[in-house]
């Protein structure tokens, strides 16, 4: 895969060997440090290829696109004279030879090294495409595409499509392989305990044994759905039946044009493996701190010097449920006003903590029950006090969802709010019901919180499809339901003015409410099935949002509706978006999570 294909830029540069010199490096421009031009037999001049620079030595990979003249550039400022290895991302097309070029930046000049592609055999392209190409290309009716994709996790949660569709399985061969998926924890590593492929041991902290699936039960559901049915369509779709190609051909999205190709993306591999990458935040001083949710860490980035930190946090288990017992780290992390890290100490857990970078140390508050959903962006002044949502601890699972309001400083839950009546006598008390789809229609579940600017507490209801807002001050509940139905709000952010940011994940659109006129914009994504995880809003009003399968981040004008959508150089499965606060220009960061890479987007207008 195209993922694999950047991860041994490395090796491949070390073959070339120091005999190689690569092209002729020439003079251009002070500001630039390597540039060049596109192009294929095809095309002529190719606009928006990636190409992607890895220096010797450095596991950190940076990128630029090219212009509508096949032209690309890299500044100076984020190439330092030495030897490179190019590497391209561009569906359908291919560098001659091994795939990659190396070449010498100078500190005196400016490199000229041009690019000649070549088409892409039929194999060769089935490692370029995305989740979404895959979904494009293959066949199928809306509702066999929807029973794969619109689900809370899917295939394409822990790895793209090709991996999927590379198999030989029949569908009988599939129901064991869906029935052993369904014991994973796609954020972190896996489910543990009877019935499941892993044993964990909590005094291990993430290292497992290997043991046995039993066959699947029958009425196997996947999802809430018949999982026979999903194993018959991928069995149709696959490589099984003897078949050495597809049965359908290959299409891929068209490539970035205009604004879409002005930024540079920067790559930076987490040192410690395994890893996994739920969360991250930037403080006020750009440093880029990230949890791990399979091994419990809390790491830190200085961007400046690509160096890394690590902090062990402390493990506190949730309590098995059904003989199953998940592993579960460091997620949701936010950084307050005054620089504090807080997270979640496993999810479903009753820990809630902070890292205080200055003393290098934890604290932890027990809350009153477990905590199901936490990531209150902080606004000015808001250091204090935090929410979290969870169930009061004696009531089971039929007690009602509760907003809990901590106060940092006295250690105490100061308020507690349930969410059970809207302002027009909608009964949210009801036990939850959900249809094939994973629909909820009656009781709310906040997938993610946020609050506003006056601290009132904000619940993205994932299956009712609502933002709920709770008054801080009296408790009163009140939902916004999302224009398109079911679109399934998933995280979002607020931008302190009144208007709050999420992604729509089965909508494939970004959507803004104005919290004071109750009114939700939606911005709907090129294509469907893009997913839209996460959606944050920048210093200048415009807003940015993950998508999960097409390796696409997009960039949303309010004010004239335009969405740009930027492509990323390497393969990426983001749970949140991320604006800089430290920058005068607006710099963006997602979590890698299934790569363990941070991302830097610096857009160039």
């Amino acid at each position: 895969m195209f993922r694999i294909t950047i991860g041994l830029l490395a090796v491949v540069a070390l073959l070339f060997g120091a005999g190689h010199r690569g092209p002729v490096v020439d003079a251009q421009t002070a500001a630039a440090a390597l540039t060049g031009t596109v192009t294929s037999k095809a095309e002529g001049a190719m606009e928006g290829v990636a190409v992607i620079a890895k220096r010797d030595g450095s596991p950190v990979l940076t990128s630029v696109m090219t212009d509508a003249r096949g032209q690309y550039s890299f500044p100076r400022s984020h190439l330092k004279p030495g030897k490179y290895t190019i590497a391209i991302r561009a569906a359908g097309y291919v560098l001659p030879g091994s795939g990659t070029i190396p070449v010498d930046v100078s500190a005196e000049a400016a490199g000229r090294l041009d690019l000649a592609l070549l088409d892409a055999t039929t194999d060769q392209m089935a490692n370029q495409l995305t989740t979404v190409d895959w979904l494009m290309s293959m066949p199928g009716t809306t509702a066999q595409k929807d029973l794969l994709v619109r689900k809370v996790v899917n295939c394409g949660f822990c790895h793209d499509m090709e991996r999927t569709l590379r198999t030989r399985y029949t569908a009988d061969q599939f129901l064991p392989v869906i029935s052993r998926m369904a014991t994973y924890a796609a954020d972190n590593s896996a489910a543990c305990g009877p019935g499941s492929a892993l044993i964990c041991d909590a005094k291990t902290s993430g290292r497992y044994q290997q043991q046995s699936v039993p066959r699947p039960p029958e009425g196997l559901s996947y999802g809430g759905a018949d999982a026979r049915l999903l194993a018959e369509y991928l069995a149709s779709v696959n490589l099984s039946g003897g078949r050495k190609t597809w049965n359908f051909p290959l299409k891929a999205m068209p490539r970035p044009k205009g604004r879409a190709t002005r930024a540079i993306v920067t790559v930076f591999p987490i040192p410690r493996q395994p890893n996994v990458i739920h969360d991250l935040a930037v403080d006020q001083n750009g440093h880029v701190w990230y949890g791990d949710s399979g091994w419990g860490y809390l790491g830190k980035l200085e961007p400046k010097t690509a160096t890394f930190k690590e902090y062990e946090a402390p493990q506190r288990w949730p309590e098995p449920q059904a003989g199953l017992k998940r592993v579960l780290g460091v997620q949701d992390v936010e950084v307050d006003a005054v620089g504090r890290v807080w997270a979640v100490l496993a999810l479903g857990g009753k820990t809630l903590a902070y890292f205080d970078p200055a003393r290098e140390a934890w604290k932890e508050f027990e809350m009153p029950g477990g905590v199901w959903a936490f990531l209150p962006s902080f606004h000015k002044g808001q250091a204090d006090t935090v929410w979290t949502t969870g169930r009061p601890p004696d009531g089971g699972n039929a007690a009602p969802l509760t907003a809990y309001r901590l106060n940092a400083k006295t250690g105490q839950v100061e308020a507690s709010f349930p969410i059970m009546v809207d302002a027009s006598g909608r009964d949210f008390s009801g036990p939850m019901r959900l249809d094939v789809y994973g629909m909820s229609s009656a009781r709310p579940f906040c997938y993610q919180i946020a609050r506003d600017a006056q601290d009132n507490f904000l619940c993205n209801d994932f299956y009712g499809s609502n933002i709920i807002r709770v008054n801080a001050k009296t408790g009163k509940t009140t939902i916004f339901p999302t224009p398109t139905p079911h679109a399934a709000p998933r995280r979002g952010r607020g931008d302190g003015e009144g208007r709050y940011w999420f992604g729509e994940f089965w909508g494939d659109k970004a959507a803004m409410l104005d919290l004071a006129t109750g009114t939700i914009r939606e911005f709907p994504f090129s294509t469907k099935y893009m997913s839209a995880y996460a959606a944050a809003p920048d210093a200048r009003g415009e807003g940015w949002a993950s998508s999960t399968g097409s390796d696409r981040v997009m960039r949303i004008n309010p004010q004239t509706g335009e969405t740009t959508e930027y492509l990323m150089p390497v393969y990426y499965d983001a749970r949140k978006v991320v604006v800089d606060p430290s920058t005068a220009n607006t710099t963006v960061w997602l979590p890698n999570k299934n790569l363990a890479q941070l991302i830097r987007i610096e857009p160039l207008d």
